[in-house]
């Protein structure tokens, strides 16, 4: 019998790493942008910071995933590293 648990654990936390993914960010500062709210431009500054800090980590230290990703240029091998963690960094 396969182990069921396990196989949920695995689709719940994949769901659950896509609040800090790319789309859900873009869509939070849209959404603070169109209601003109003030803290937009922050928010924006900060969504830049963050993947400019991640990437030039990304590109002296790479570190490979727990399920390794081939990578077969420059733009591959930063979203092949694991550290650090942009999800982290968007929370």
């Amino acid at each position: 019998m396969p182990n069921i648990f396990g196989k949920v654990v695995d689709v719940v936390m994949e769901d659950a790493s896509a609040i800090g993914g790319l789309v859900i960010q873009g869509l939070l500062v849209v959404v603070f942008w169109r209601s003109r709210h003030p803290g937009w431009k922050a928010l924006m500054a900060g969504f830049v910071a963050a993947h400019l800090v991640t990437y030039i980590i990304r590109s002296v230290f790479f570190r490979n995933r727990p399920k390794k990703r081939g990578h077969t240029n420059t733009i591959e091998r930063l979203d092949a590293s694991s550290f650090p963690s942009l999800h982290a960094a968007r929370t």
